[in-house]
């Protein structure tokens, strides 16, 4: 097997996560949505998580993560709101899709003060 170096990884890396977001933001769009910014998780699952391009906590994150969960189809769960957040999830073959928006950065921050944006 060849082994993928470090300059590889990264181009593909960067490739992939560009063509993710441009088809997610593509999707959005012709729903008239601003983009969400896309990155990739990899903790329990696979999966793809959305936040405002401004940052989790940004003044207009959970209006803008909410269409996007309404648009996507997505199921609000029902942890975050008592911890400072709202996120929405939902299947996507075998990857888990996500928005999230910090709704309240003190109590979110004093929740999970190791998480960092």
């Amino acid at each position: 097997m060849t082994v993928i170096g470090p300059d590889l990884d990264q181009v593909l890396s960067t490739g992939l996560l560009a063509a993710i977001n441009g088809f997610l933001n593509d999707f959005g769009a012709a729903a008239h949505l601003p983009a969400l910014a896309w990155t990739l998780v990899f903790e329990d699952d696979a999966g793809i998580d959305g936040t405002h391009p401004g940052g989790r906590g940004h003044p207009d994150s959970e209006a803008l993560c909410a269409s996007w969960a309404d648009v996507l189809g997505l199921t609000e769960s029902e942890y975050g709101p008592g911890e400072g957040f709202r996120s929405w999830t939902g299947n996507l073959s075998q990857w888990e899709l996500r928005v999230f928006a910090v709704t309240d950065p003190d109590l979110y921050q004093s929740t999970y003060p190791d998480d960092r944006e």
